[in-house]
């Protein structure tokens, strides 16, 4: 055991230098502004992944300022894993240990979670902590104190992410089939029932005196607009395959069926994803707490075959190349020079620091002539965008980390709930903006221009398109 708590060390090392030099993506700029207003809860998701972000915040500065609690928490719910791999047929064999750090480590999603500040970061220990209590509860007998200890970290588990309800509710579920039902523990079910209503008081609350605003997001969110797409399906199960290696695929469906407790943990969120995939895209890694909380299963029923070996050779590659690579500054500016300057999607990786140095460089947030008096009594001028991560990200990268405001018209969020603009009315503005998603009669109701936006070059992005415009903020 020593062994293995050196190695999940290392391996907490090398993420917290991965999350030191890896680019911000625009989830985590997201929730980094999270934590600079801390809430009960948010639109989003439950306020978890907001406390890490403020936590961090005190602790380090940069990108570590959102990341450096995240591989800190990845490693405790490997360990957490490994104290349920005991509990598993087969997971006193030393090749168990050894595969379960295989795959907690070196399988590309399950790995990159511990670099990145995002839900699911918060949403892997109690996922784990939840299992490690059903696997110990299942054979003693259980108290109300044990109910209201397991009550609370599935309460904690629901302030992670709401993906908590099918993976930490299926295992409870699974606990009590495994016990013969809840009939001679109707007091610890009771028990964890108030615990579990207690810990996530603030998401209730929140939605609440927000009118369920996130219930009713997460539920649009997930089933509205469908029309079917089978590519939607096969693009979900690739992406799957990639990010926790068709090992862990195949096996945790091979383990799931065998017992109840892994089934209600693994198939609800499962059977969710992959029922609405056909219909509407979804994003692969959405699944994978789901896996996570398999992993103890599949570690100790492999079979250490060549192909399992070939498997997890190229895996690691992947996970130890490619963010590495990503990473590096020289690869990220040949990836700009061969696509002359528009990256597609790498963009989110690449525009934001060229494009606050240009806003710097340029002097863009200083006042302009006849605008220093409302200036002063504003706090200076207002940088407005129009999408979310827009928002996030110049925030992120711009010096002093301004209040950028959103007017959104492509999707709720945060800024939605935070950005009242009756009380920036009268004060200059800056407007930068993605010109393919502006909004002009959705700004029109924030923003009088003085002229039309007008385009922004920003350096080594020469292909992006941004625009800028310059007005006074009103309140229609």
């Amino acid at each position: 055991m020593k062994r293995i708590v050196a190695a999940i060390g290392i391996m907490t090392v090398f993420r917290l230098v991965l999350a030191f030099w890896f680019p911000m993506t625009n989830d985590e700029a997201y929730y980094w502004d999270w934590g600079r207003d801390l809430q009960l809860s948010y639109f989003d998701h439950p306020p978890a992944v907001a406390w890490m972000t403020w936590l961090s915040s005190h602790f380090a500065s940069g990108k570590l300022a959102a990341r450096c609690l995240a591989p800190f928490a990845h490693a405790i719910a490997t360990l957490l894993l490994f104290g349920s791999l005991r509990y598993c047929e087969g997971g006193k064999d030393p090749k168990a240990s050894l595969w379960l750090l295989l795959l907690t480590q070196l399988a590309p999603g399950l790995s990159l979670w511990g670099c990145l500040a995002l839900p699911d970061t918060m949403l892997l220990p109690m996922a784990s902590l939840t299992l490690y209590l059903c696997l110990r509860f299942r054979t003693r007998e259980l108290s109300i104190a044990d109910g209201v200890v397991f009550g609370l970290v599935l309460g904690l588990a629901g302030c992670a992410k709401y993906h908590a309800l099918p993976v930490c509710g299926g295992l409870a579920i699974g606990l009590a089939i495994e016990r013969g039902g809840v009939r001679r523990d109707w007091g610890f079910w009771f028990a964890v029932i108030l615990g579990g209503v207690i810990a996530t008081t603030p998401v209730w609350l929140w939605n609440l005196q927000n009118d369920m605003a996130s219930f009713r997001f997460q539920s649009q969110h997930g089933f509205a607009g469908l029309s079917l797409h089978p590519l939607f399906l096969l693009r979900a199960v690739a992406g799957q395959l990639i990010l926790v290696t068709p090992l862990v695929f195949v096996s945790a469906f091979t383990v799931a069926i065998r017992r109840p407790l892994v089934a209600c943990g693994f198939f609800p969120l499962v059977a969710l994803i992959l029922g609405v995939a056909p219909f509407k895209q979804v994003l692969p890694h959405w699944i994978m707490p789901a896996f996570w909380i398999a992993l103890p299963f599949v570690a100790a029923k492999l079979q250490t075959t060549r192909f399992a070996k070939a498997q997890t050779a190229i895996f690691a590659l992947v996970t130890l190349a490619v963010p590495w690579g990503l990473a590096a500054t020289p690869l990220r500016d040949r990836i700009l020079a061969a696509a002359h300057g528009n990256p597609g999607p790498l963009a989110e990786l690449t525009l934001w620091p060229d494009l606050a140095t240009e806003v710097a460089r340029r002097n863009l947030l200083a006042p302009q002539p006849g605008e220093q008096a409302a200036a002063a009594k504003c706090g200076g001028v207002v940088l407005i965008t129009q999408r979310w991560f827009w928002g996030a990200q110049l925030a992120f990268h711009l010096p002093g980390h301004p209040h950028v405001r959103v007017i959104d018209a492509n999707r709720g969020s945060y800024y939605d709930q935070r950005d009242q603009w009756q009380s920036v009315a009268g004060c200059p503005a800056l407007l930068l903006a993605d010109p393919d998603h502006l909004h002009p009669e959705l700004l029109a109701k924030h923003l009088l221009m003085q002229a039309p936006p007008m385009r922004l070059s920003v350096d080594r992005h020469e292909g992006v398109d941004v625009v800028m415009a310059r007005g006074t903020l009103i309140d229609r």
